[in-house]
């Protein structure tokens, strides 16, 4: 099986067991979708992003809790920016 990779394309954030969300590009914070403390399901919308003239729209990586969002809307991100944290077993114990 041949699988062609863009060695241009942004890295993907949705790895397995992933507890954060990262910037995939620079850009600017349009919306903040969730709260801390907020359960979530996976692939729910979290954080819009805009860059480029486009809107990117980042989603959960898993179901879990919101434990924290790190950039408020009209925050200017860098790529791989930390934006939002999801509680795990050994931040809730």
């Amino acid at each position: 099986m041949l699988v062609h990779e863009d060695p241009l394309a942004p890295p993907r954030t949705e790895a397995a067991g992933s507890e954060r969300v990262i910037a995939p590009v620079p850009g600017r914070l349009a919306r903040v979708l969730v709260r801390p403390g907020e359960a979530v399901a996976r692939s729910a919308p979290l954080v819009v992003i805009e860059a480029m003239k486009m809107e990117i729209t980042l989603r959960a990586p898993m179901d879990g809790t919101v434990r924290l969002v790190r950039h408020a809307v009209g925050d200017m991100v860098e790529e791989g920016t930390e934006l939002v944290a999801f509680a795990t077993e050994a931040t809730s114990a």
